[in-house]
């Protein structure tokens, strides 16, 4: 006899359920679908129990950059770690973080001049140097920087020959991060008192090239290649897309007063669902440029598609030609503190948490992620 079943999807992220293969979208064990009517998949269970910090793998970091990494620990060189304020969990890398645990490290918050000048440098800097202690880092110091301003430029420089202690310096960071821009800024203020040359060249026993600049007659300032970071959009979408997204100037924070049942839809490139929860403020924080409409719900993915085929709307991406481009994250606020939720290498939004319940869509690969508010 035929049996007919009517087909579940997960309340979460929407996905059709299914109890047969553990390894396949939607998996469910067999028993919660006969004991419950409303069912989580596996994937969205794991999120709302255990959290979103990683719900994706970690950027992979070629195997050459951590031999550069050893060889700096050897020597009891100081890392001059170079993070993007405005993007920060597209450079704040965890298999970096573990390699220099228990290295000196001067720390360069970056691009200062993208986020709001009411928000204190000290801030700014609690916030940096919180996150580097829960990653286990010596922290020597850290300077907020932005060298399109020239703003504590001269001050980093003196803090490198403060705590290098005659031992060489490797800068590092992800290539988004602007580290190139922070060695050009050093280099407009640099003299070189020794009879060698600035020169390129790749680093011994690697394949990776590196800029040697000298800083007396013994001892070198490593620029090291910067550190691709495979699950930011930053990396994934195409140039023209990355100019939408990439602030050029201060970033002017959005606010919506939201009920839950609402959505905002940012460009035609992801999404930020109010699931449940009592009306929230949510303070947006993208480049200027980057389009934010507000939808209900139910309408979402009707108005994402039309926005998408239509093309009125920046910015729009070959990545994400329909919803089903996009993956859901599921994400439960329990803390009642303000937190961000943000989409690595596009964005965040900010607001005080009340046990609302948040669904994101964002493009395949590009991590989700929830932090306490930084600003």
């Amino acid at each position: 006899m035929t049996e007919l079943k009517r087909i579940r999807r997960c309340y979460g992220c929407g996905i059709i359920l299914q109890s047969l293969d553990e390894n396949l979208p939607g998996f469910v064990p067999e028993i919660q679908l006969e004991k419950h009517e409303v069912v989580l998949c596996q994937r969205c269970f794991k999120l709302q129990h255990y959290g979103v910090e990683d719900p994706l793998k970690e950027p992979t970091v070629d195997a050459d950059f951590l031999h550069i990494l050893s060889e700096a620990k050897k020597e009891k060189a100081l890392i001059v770690y170079v993070f993007d304020l405005f993007s920060f969990e597209s450079s704040f890398v965890k298999t970096i973080n573990n390699e220099i645990k228990g290295m000196a490290v001067l720390i360069v918050a970056n691009k200062r001049d993208l986020l709001p000048r009411e928000i204190s440098d000290k801030k700014l800097s609690d916030y940096v140097l919180s996150r580097a202690k829960e990653a286990g880092l010596v922290v020597s110091d850290i300077v907020i920087t932005s060298p399109i301003k020239n703003y504590n430029m001269d001050e980093l420089k003196e803090k490198i020959e403060k705590y290098r202690k005659g031992k060489n310096v490797y800068v590092i960071g992800a290539a988004s991060s602007g580290k190139s821009s922070i060695v050009n800024g050093f280099l407009k203020n640099y003299s070189n008192k020794t009879n060698y040359l600035i020169t390129t060249s790749p680093y011994p026993g690697t394949t990776l090239r590196v800029i040697n600049i000298p800083l007396d007659d013994s001892t070198v300032l490593y620029d090291t290649p910067g550190i691709s970071v495979d699950n930011s959009l930053i990396f994934k979408v195409e140039k023209e897309v990355l100019k939408v997204i990439t602030p050029k100037v201060e970033v002017k924070p959005r606010t919506f007063q939201l009920n839950s049942g609402q959505s905002l839809i940012i460009g035609g490139i992801a999404r930020f669902d109010f699931v449940k929860g009592p009306r929230t403020g949510f303070s947006l924080y993208l480049a200027n440029p980057v389009a934010v409409t507000r939808s209900k719900i139910e309408r979402a993915d009707h108005t994402l598609e039309s926005l998408i085929k239509v093309k009125t709307v920046k910015p729009v991406s070959k990545v994400v030609q329909s919803i089903k481009d996009l993956e859901a994250f599921e994400i439960i606020i329990k803390d009642e503190k303000r937190v961000d939720v943000g989409i690595t290498g596009l964005g965040w939004m900010t607001f005080k948490s009340n046990g609302q319940v948040l669904r994101v869509l964002a493009p395949k690969g590009v991590r989700i992620y929830t932090e306490p508010a930084k600003i």
